[in-house]
């Protein structure tokens, strides 16, 4: 595992089989370990007619103005261990992995502002993830540090876990343009209206998967392959400015949907990359 300059991450697996530990330069310092609870897999869901996919692992992504470092954890540990530099946002991200393959959007958390992974903080950790990274080449890392923990993180992942209670259509925060939204943070223009969800459409799983089992399907954002208990059958959100990935994971297809409206809809059907 390569090192990130100046920070180094300790992971202790539950078994205490593995562990590293490492100092910081002086300016910078490390909170005490804390122990992180991996997300739940599978999902819990009150109905639990979906076949989850068996996960081999967890990809474990942590990132900082420093850099970016990405680690692998046994699908069986339920926590992980992190000693990590408390001046400035840290992004995380667990992405399941199977059948050699990361295909659902990770679940994050961005230290020191939330305690726990969660599926809507994902898209907020990501964002951060990538501010870091598109940002390093134009600003010293000050700058960026300095920047980002003056930056409202926080309000974009109770701003997703709003919308997700109050929106009509099943509110997915990967269908934003998550580049825009990136360059608002950058010049500093970001609103929440930057959150709202647009040119999508809903359909349901019968409607969208006629030809294929349904409890085999599953949306790449987690949450909304869960039980929409108050409904008759279930929806999925598309976007209707770029492809939506499905996977069939009873033989292990990758389905790419372009949909132009509820009603005009194609799919395209491939082999999960192994």
């Amino acid at each position: 595992m390569q090192l990130i300059k100046k920070i180094q991450f300790a992971l202790f697996m539950l078994s205490g089989a593995v562990g590293a530990a490492v100092a910081t330069s002086c300016e910078h310092q490390l909170t005490p370990s804390k122990e992180i609870s991996l997300p739940q897999w599978p999902p819990k869901c009150s109905c639990g007619e979906s076949v989850w996919p068996e996960i081999e692992a967890w990809e474990i992504t942590v990132t900082t103005a420093e850099g970016s470092e990405t680690f692998s954890v046994c699908a069986d540990k339920k926590s992980i261990t992190l000693s990590m530099d408390s001046s400035s946002p840290v992004s995380l991200l667990a992405r399941p992995f199977f059948s050699g393959y990361c295909f659902f959007k990770p679940a994050g958390m961005i230290f020191p502002f939330e305690e726990e992974f969660s599926w809507e903080a994902g898209f907020s950790s990501d964002c951060l993830k990538k501010f870091y990274i598109s940002t390093a080449q134009n600003n010293p890392k000050n700058a960026a540090r300095d920047y980002a923990a003056r930056f409202n993180w926080q309000k974009i992942t109770l701003t997703i876990k709003n919308n997700a209670k109050n929106n009509r259509a099943f509110y997915n925060p990967w269908l934003l343009d998550q580049p825009g939204i990136l360059t608002s943070i950058e010049d500093r223009t970001f609103t929440a209206a930057k959150l709202s969800m647009k040119k999508i459409c809903s359909v349901t799983a019968s409607e969208l998967f006629k030809d294929f089992p349904e409890n085999s399907i599953f949306s790449d954002y987690v949450p909304q392959n869960l039980c929409q208990e108050d409904q008759e059958n279930k929806f999925f959100t598309l976007s209707q400015q770029k492809l939506n990935s499905f996977l069939f994971y009873e033989n292990l297809k990758i389905i790419t949907v372009n949909a132009k409206s509820r009603t005009s809809f194609s799919l395209a059907i491939n082999s999960v990359p192994i």
